[in-house]
């Protein structure tokens, strides 16, 4: 009787059991949600998933995100020239169907985004496949251009079509890696809101004809391949700057201090690996992160007071001062292995004492040997961090070999660092 009723059960339900398992809820998905989950694919899987199924075979030609990677011995099999041919093949075919597709569809097809990473051969015949790629990304009102062109061994940078790109009304985001810029004359980008330049070579002029045509920005990253000073740059035209990073470039203290005066909006400043600043002083009420990842000696006063996140790798010989009332977290990174001067200790406790009304902080280091404060430094000094509630020390290459007693030494340390610490965590 009971097998009965379970077959009549299996039975209502549509099946039995197993044979359920088989069901393809995916393909019933709306087109939005199948585009949002394969926008973060090669373009080039996107349409492999056309051989999944009937309901599959139109999702590829109507995706909004666009990405197409060069990859070598992965998607396209071969020698190196039969990987680029397949390649440049495959792209030229799928914007042309694209093209189609969009001639014969009711709905315009929406573009987002267009991203290119491929190694670049100079050549008048391949430098004009990719500015007629870039041509119909900005023609299809691409909001966000992402290219990665990497120049081969001897071979020349690519160039960006200055009137196809520089001057597109729909580019919200512009992000280039791995190439060279020469702007001569005033570009105009109403609509962006993001720059990103991560191994980029241009000079003053190309960056200031730039930025001037960039009216709303909001996010400005700049990381050059080499040391190349942008003291001649003004920024004063990014009134509506919020996040500004300097990697890798040259550039004086005033200079920064005079940029920071003239952008009352911003809230997040990274100076990473940055040269040349010496001595310099900040005061933002708008600044609310700061990070500070600089191997040259410095001496600097931040007035801050609305901070409330900072990160700091430690250079034993640079003078930082911050007045932020509002601090919540801070990140110290110890990135010198081995001190070789006895002073080293007083440094340390004088710079966490800019942090004496801290809550929360967290201390990266290469050895534990670093924070283990001297007893008889201790004895002489105060607590550094009176008010600290949550410590967290992070040690990259911890000797696991430590007796007890050692052990206890660096807990000691810590907790004369923070007496009123309520966790403290060693990783």
């Amino acid at each position: 009787m009971a097998t009965k009723e379970i077959r009549k059960h299996r039975k209502e339900k549509g099946g039995n059991g197993p044979k359920n398992l088989g069901v393809d809820r995916i393909s019933r998905l709306p087109d939005p949600l199948l585009h949002c989950i394969l926008s973060s694919l090669p373009t080039i899987y996107v349409v492999r998933t056309s051989i999944l199924a009937k309901r599959w075979r139109r999702v590829w030609i109507s995706i909004p995100v666009l990405y197409f990677e060069e990859f070598n011995n992965v998607t396209f099999q071969g020698t190196v020239k039969n990987i680029r041919r397949r390649f440049f093949k495959f792209v030229d075919n799928f914007l042309l169907c694209r093209k189609v597709g969009n001639q014969f569809s009711r709905d315009t097809l929406v573009m987002t985004r267009f991203k290119l990473d491929m190694h670049y051969h100079s050549g008048i015949r391949i430098t004009k496949k990719i500015d007629d790629w870039l041509k119909f990304a900005v023609g299809g009102n691409v909001e966000e251009l992402d290219l990665r062109i990497k120049p081969s061994y001897k071979t020349r940078y690519y160039q960006i079509p200055y009137s196809t790109v520089l001057n597109s009304r729909s580019l919200t985001l512009l992000r280039l890696k791995h190439m060279k810029l020469e702007i001569l004359f005033p570009v105009s980008l109403p609509s962006l809101k993001a720059l990103y330049f991560k191994n980029v070579e241009f000079d003053d002029e190309t960056l200031q004809n730039l930025i001037s045509g960039c009216p709303i920005i909001e996010d400005l990253h700049l990381s050059m391949k080499s040391y190349s000073s942008i003291s001649g740059v003004n920024f004063a035209a990014c009134g509506t700057l919020r996040t500004l990073s300097l990697s890798s470039v040259k550039f004086t203290g005033e200079w920064l201090e005079d940029q920071i005066s003239r952008l009352p909006l911003v809230e997040r400043l990274t100076l990473d690996d940055c040269i040349g600043l010496g001595h310099f002083s900040i005061h933002s009420i708008s600044l609310k992160s700061l990070v500070i990842d600089i191997y040259d000696t410095i001496e600097a006063t931040f007035s801050t007071p609305n901070l409330v996140r900072f990160r700091y790798n430690f250079h034993e010989e640079s003078i930082i001062s911050i007045d932020a009332p509002k601090l919540l977290e801070a990140i110290i990174d110890f990135q010198l292995y081995i001190y070789t001067y006895g002073t080293w200790y007083y440094d340390l406790i004088r710079f966490l004492s800019n942090l004496s009304y801290l809550k929360k902080m967290t201390l990266s280091t290469y050895s534990e040997q670093v924070i283990i404060i001297p007893e008889n430094v201790r004895n002489i000094c105060r607590s550094p961090l009176p008010d600290l509630k949550h410590m967290k020390v992070k040690i990259s290459k911890r000797d696991y070999a430590l007796n007890k007693t050692s052990e206890l030494k660096l807990r000691d340390a810590l907790l004369w660092c923070a007496p009123s610490v309520e966790t403290l965590e060693i990783v």
